[in-house]
């Protein structure tokens, strides 16, 4: 004979919906660095270096004695990556984040011999973000490139650059941090890695709208390459002469961020900068390649903002000028318009003086440029 149990009342159990996952709101403090174990220490140590970071193909390897000043690093024969905190991006919505990495390239995992790489003429490591959202997945790419240079006394190089949180970022439920070998040939070994919150230095959108055009600050900083394995980097002399810096690009475009709240509706910008070209065959002499360069500002729509004008500074560098209206798709924007410089061909292209600033609006006077002061092919075009 079966006999069964009578059903249990449940009355005060879990029903659906009962349960909720309540997410915690993050400090200022927790999200001044968003890089776990960066400086992947622990392997000598008895504990995991490995910890908070995963490999996207091939394995992650210890590498004990091998990092940056003697210390500990980490080796792939794929991409090194981790998960950032996305509530940082929430909370630090329209600032900044400065990523640097020291890397090295090796084609033997036991020695970590160095194989120094070349962004000049090769492709070099660099770093990625991905924002995965639920109607998106966005990608800046290249966020971080790296630096020409000497490697240090270690073998390794340094990769930077600067990151600005989009609505992307700030609306994404999972934020991917990554660094690409992008050499199938040999080893990635990585040391010092960190993404760390700029200061809050907001513009006073009074004048210049460029951060680091003049590249005083003798870095990157702002700055970026706009595709994918065409880096961008400082380069010397400038302007200024030897002790001065200016923005080499390897590739053809190079691209800063300007704060679309900075521009007041209607006003009229200028927009001028100082370049040089290389090419790349005789990277010793300089060239006057036409058409030059030209600046593209881009948001949700494009437009060409400024050309070369075909004439030379006094010191022999080519002149880039020209005007733009903060017209309405420039000023409605919650996400930052791009300033890129885009020139075709296999050149270096050195920039140098880069500024956006605003000009009075006059109507005495409704022909720009007729004095061809600033070059005949400014503001004037063939029929």
């Amino acid at each position: 004979e079966t006999t069964y149990e009578e059903t249990p009342a449940c009355d005060g159990g879990l029903s659906f919906g009962d349960i909720r996952i309540i997410k915690p709101h993050p400090t200022e403090d927790e999200c001044v660095e968003l890089i776990q174990n960066g400086a992947v220490d622990g392997a000598s140590h008895g504990s995991d270096p490995t910890t908070h970071w995963l490999h996207r193909s091939g394995f992650t390897y210890a590498a004990e004695g091998m990092g940056v000043d003697g210390g500990d690093a980490l080796a792939t024969q794929g991409q090194l990556a981790q998960y950032l905190d996305q509530r940082c991006f929430e909370l630090n919505f329209g600032r900044s984040y400065e990523i640097t990495a020291m890397v090295k390239l090796s084609d033997n995992l036991e020695t970590g011999e160095a194989y120094n790489c070349n962004p000049a003429i090769e492709i070099c490591p660099e770093i990625g973000v991905i924002a995965y959202g639920d109607t998106f997945t966005n990608l800046v790419e290249p966020a971080a490139t790296m630096v020409m240079g000497e490697p240090d006394a270690y073998g390794y190089q340094q990769v930077e650059g600067v990151v600005d949180i989009s609505t992307h970022m700030r609306d994404a439920y999972g934020i991917l941090f990554y660094i690409a070998r992008n050499r199938d040939d040999l080893y990635l070994f990585i040391d010092n890695v960190s993404m760390k919150l700029l200061p809050d230095a907001t513009p006073t959108c009074e004048n210049e709208l460029v951060q680091n055009g003049d590249f005083s600050s003798g870095n990157t900083r702002y700055w970026r390459a706009y595709f994918f394995n065409q880096g961008v980097f400082s380069a010397e002399p400038g302007r200024g002469g030897a002790t001065d810096t200016a923005l080499m690009s390897s590739g053809h475009n190079a691209q800063t961020s300007i704060d679309p709240t900075c521009l007041l509706p209607n006003q009229r910008y200028e927009v001028v900068a100082k370049y040089r070209l290389f090419h790349k065959a005789e990277p010793d002499v300089q060239v006057s390649d036409y058409p030059g360069p030209d600046v593209q500002l881009l948001g949700d729509e494009s437009e060409i903002v400024a050309r070369t004008t075909g004439e030379k500074t006094s010191d022999g560098w080519d002149q880039l000028y020209g005007h733009f209206v903060a017209d309405e798709w420039k000023t409605d924007l919650s996400d930052s318009l791009r300033l890129i410089f885009r020139k075709g061909g296999d050149y270096f292209n050195v920039l140098d003086d880069v500024s956006v600033t605003p000009i009075s609006n006059s109507c005495d006077q409704l022909i720009v440029n007729g004095d061809m002061e600033l070059g005949h092919r400014v503001f004037w075009v063939g029929r």
